[in-house]
């Protein structure tokens, strides 16, 4: 039997990239090609089209910050999930759009959709923040809503024209300062650890 030289990832890869250049009626075999290999062999591995396309664009999930704070200033760690957040949304939104696109509902494949996923992750690090920490809102249901309706829109504009969007990390302060005014600044764990941001490299 030849061994495989073409890995399911790579294929994944491939898939990806044709589905997001061309279209969810982009065929096999042009994504066979990409790599040197037949339609029929793509399909063997997967089985169906439909079972490729979802593996290629189902995104990363969100991870769970609902166990809450890290040792550290609050405010960098709220202002770092915010933005790996919109880093995960801006990576779904084309994905999940082809998807759509193609006839695949993303709900067939996903219990609970990533913003939902992201706003109950959310909203559990505010709790565990108010109870271990004493950060004080008057309603974080509302604040985690806002938080992440903000990420949404930022994601849906950026993928429908990018020069719409603010780049950098100012939008994810202002919004916080705005919800939070001097509360995050002034809550701090007793060890006084450098908070490392969610999702970026420190």
């Amino acid at each position: 039997m030849r061994p495989r030289t073409v890995s399911d990832e790579q294929i994944i890869d491939a898939a990806r990239a044709c589905l997001l250049a061309h279209g969810p009626s982009v065929a096999v075999t042009t994504i066979g090609e990409r790599l040197g290999i037949s339609g029929p062999a793509v399909l063997k591995r997967f089985g169906t089209k439909e079972n490729l396309v979802t593996r290629a664009l189902i995104s990363e999930t969100p991870p769970d910050f609902s166990q809450g704070p890290e040792p550290g200033a609050l405010r960098p760690q709220l202002i770092g999930i915010l933005l790996h957040i919109e880093r995960l949304l801006l990576e779904a939104a084309p994905r999940l759009a082809t998807m759509r696109a193609g006839g695949v509902r993303a709900s067939q494949w996903l219990d609970r959709p990533h913003p939902r996923r992201a706003r109950e992750n959310l909203l559990g690090w505010l709790e565990k923040a108010r109870k271990a920490h004493g950060l004080t809102h008057p309603d974080l249901d509302a604040a985690a809503d806002l938080l992440i309706s903000l990420v949404e829109a930022r994601g849906f504009l950026a993928w429908v024209e990018p020069t719409w969007v603010e780049p950098g990390e100012e939008w994810a302060e202002r919004a916080v300062d705005a919800l939070f005014g001097k509360r995050l600044s002034k809550v701090s764990r007793a060890s006084g650890r450098r908070p490392a941001r969610v999702g970026r490299k420190t």
